[in-house]
This record gives C-alpha cells, structure tokens and sequence, in this order.
C-alpha cells in the first residue's frame, strides 16, 4: 500500500465526523458562522452523514445490505482517521495509530474495489444519501489505487449528469485525480502546504473556477478557502 497522503486534506469533502462534531458541541465558538457565513450556509444546506451514528434502516432504498456494508465501512475509515488526526502533529506519533490507519483503508480499498465491480458505484436510490457519500469516502481515500480511482471518472460523470449522484463526488474524485497525474484540477478541491500556508494547487481556466464549482453544488471559492483558513488556522490562499 502507498503511503497515506494528507498534503490535499479535504475540509468539506472529507470532513463528515468533524461537521457532526461542531454541530453537536455546545463548548466551540461560532467561528465558522461569524468568520465564514456563506460557508455556514453551504455547510446547513449539504448535511453529511456522521459516520458515528447509529445505523438506521432507511425504507425507501433498494439494497439495504449494501447500505449497511458501506456505512459500517465508512464509520471504520473516519474512526481510524481521527485517530491519526490526533497524532499527526506530535513529534513522536504513535506508529500503532497510523499503522491502524493503513490496515483499515487497505482492507476497505479491496471490499470497495469489490462492491462496485459488483454493484457499480451506487446510487441514491440503492443506498441512500448517506451510503452514496460512505463509498465516496471509500473511493476518495483510496489512494493506494490510483488506477481503480480513475476507473471511475466516467461513471461519475455520468451519475452526475444524470443527477444521481452530487456534484461534489464528481468534482473531488476528479480533481483528485487529475493531481495524481501532475495535471491541472478542475474545481479547486485540492490544495498542499507551502511553507506554513495552504495552497489551492493549479487549477485549469482559475477565471472561471466559481461557475464550474455553482455547476458542481459546490462552494465559491473564497467561501472554501475561508473554511479552510478557519478550520486550519492556516493562511489559505489560491496559487496564482
């Protein structure tokens, strides 16, 4: 398995325990919403699943066992990633909570790899909202397969246009991808560390990034980089 990468962490996309997490503590401050009030909006309107909930049948989908698997899946992935969110700083990480980490997404990139050469990657109407993002999730962190990631690019794309799945799952796989190859994104998902600020990392046509992120359901860019900065505490900025 390659070496996890965290040099394009993504703060919205990637950050379903910690929104759960804000919303469900009494104790934070109100920065988000008085530093980033567009972001705040944004963030009420596209509620993502917390991935420490009880799982609860959902009726109106087709395949419940398959919900079941990628949400239990996904709680394993965010339960070994905040782990790890709380070693990465120190100086002397625990090597048993990272290795956790890679053990838990190696396992889960095979079950996935498995599930969508089966299943296909699910729609709403099959899994749920919720399971959707769950195999996102998977996909998005599977980076020690970065063949299997682009495999699925197409069907994105299709499932997007067709509305059966959120723009942003197609946008941040993309641009995920595209990174990998050392090419240009598209939506700006992706950024890395320069120095002790966040960089958005080069993106095709930037004139133009906030119609194709609108097009996407996706954040202005500045709302992004606002979160960003709040969340870090980090100077963001775009990389041109």
């Amino acid at each position: 398995m390659k070496p996890i990468k965290f040099s394009s962490l993504l703060f919205i996309a990637l950050s379903g325990a910690l929104q759960a997490q804000a919303a469900a503590s009494s104790n934070e401050p109100p920065t988000l919403e008085t530093q980033c009030p567009g972001m705040a909006h944004y963030q009420a309107a596209h509620r993502h699943p917390d991935p420490f909930a009880t799982i609860k049948e959902d009726p109106k989908v087709t395949d419940q066992p398959l919900r079941r698997k990628l949400l239990a899946m996904y709680a394993k992935d965010e339960t070994a990633g905040a782990a790890y969110e709380v070693e990465v700083d120190k100086d002397e990480p625990d090597p048993r909570v990272v290795k956790q980490l890679e053990m838990v997404r190696e396992e889960n990139l095979k079950t996935i790899k498995a599930l969508v050469r089966q299943y296909g990657f699910p729609t709403s109407e099959q899994v749920g909202d919720d399971g959707v993002w769950a195999a996102f999730t998977l996909v998005q962190h599977a980076d020690g397969d970065h063949a299997f990631q682009t495999s699925l690019i197409g069907t994105l794309a299709a499932l997007f246009t067709a509305k059966k799945i959120p723009g942003e799952i197609y946008a941040y796989v993309l641009d995920r991808t595209l990174v990998a190859d050392g090419k240009l994104q598209v939506y700006g998902t992706q950024f890395h560390s320069v120095g002790k600020e966040l960089v958005i990392r080069p993106l095709q046509d930037a004139e133009h990034v906030d119609k194709r992120r609108l097009d996407a359901d996706l954040p202005s860019m500045s709302d992004y980089l606002c979160y960003v900065r709040v969340r870090s505490g980090r100077s963001a900025r775009m990389p041109y």
